[in-house]
């Protein structure tokens, strides 16, 4: 079959498990082509490598297992990313929080940032490249540590990004101008009913957010103001529905007229709050 008949039988099986929008991206990949070549392509058959190959993606996807980690890399603010079983999966709802924070630090006249719960390190690693920031990634995960570490090197900010084990605060030390963290944020009674694609194969402890869903951030409402410094700023991802309470927890804790923000589907997805006291970092 040709290219575009392929396309079209990949995009009807994937239908099974919702992930049709994928089918380019596996042909992309089974051809080693960008997504403008694919479009000359079209018309032209496969070879029997590539077929074989894009086979081996549909059937690994078919099983559940996310498209990110079969790719074993993604994209995130225009920048790439190794993304392997240990770590979240990079989204665009976070973009939302990355864009905040390189418009506040902008802004601000930020020079030094705290990444708490740093995962791959799409955060750290694009406050960095793309703001200039001099970041501490830190993430209580071994695994997530050792992947961060790789995209820090992949995208060429080993002099900006220091990557540091921490459960939390607990390992921090010094103070920073803006601290920004995606922490989990799932009531541990809705794990069971997320999608089977991210129950079955993202780490539960990068998802788990205690009963509420709330308990990390109860945690850098009240610890975040000791490493801020003054006129510092904590901005965090939230889930549907929380971002109000969390503006809340966070103003009951001293910080200042927090905002929050929309993702691109209408949805509060960041909370901003500034802090008007800390020490000189």
């Amino acid at each position: 079959m040709t290219v575009a008949e392929e396309t079209a039988r990949v995009r009807k099986t994937l239908s099974a498990i919702d992930a049709q929008d994928e089918a380019r991206l596996m042909m992309q990949t089974a051809l080693n082509c960008s997504a403008e070549a694919l479009l000359l392509r079209r018309q032209e058959q496969l070879t029997e490598r590539e077929a074989a190959a894009l086979d081996a993606l549909l059937q690994e996807r078919l099983t559940g297992r996310p498209l990110q980690y079969i790719l074993g890399s993604w994209d995130f603010m225009g920048l790439p990313f190794e993304v392997r079983e240990g770590v979240l999966i990079p989204r665009a709802d976070t973009e939302t929080l990355a864009e905040q924070a390189l418009g506040l630090a902008k802004e601000r006249g930020y020079g030094s940032c705290l990444d708490l719960c740093t995962g791959s390190g799409c955060l750290a690693v694009s406050l960095a490249a793309l703001g200039n920031l001099a970041v501490t990634a830190a993430d209580i995960s071994p695994a997530a540590l050792r992947i961060a570490a790789e995209n820090v090197r992949k995208n060429n900010v080993s002099t900006l990004v220091t990557i540091v084990g921490s459960d939390m605060f607990r390992q921090i030390d010094g103070a920073f101008d803006m601290i920004v963290s995606n922490p989990p944020y799932i009531p541990t009674g809705d794990i069971p009913t997320l999608m089977r694609e991210v129950r079955e194969h993202e780490p539960v402890e990068a998802l788990d957010g205690g009963e509420d869903g709330l308990d990390f951030y109860r945690i850098l409402a009240a610890e975040s103001p000791a490493h801020l410094t003054k006129s510092g700023a904590l901005l965090v991802e939230v889930g549907i529905g929380q971002a109000q309470e969390v503006a809340e927890l966070f103003s009951q804790n001293g910080f200042d007229r927090p905002a929050v923000y929309k993702d691109l589907s209408g949805i509060e997805r960041v909370v901003c709050a500034l802090w008007q006291g800390g020490r000189e970092g």
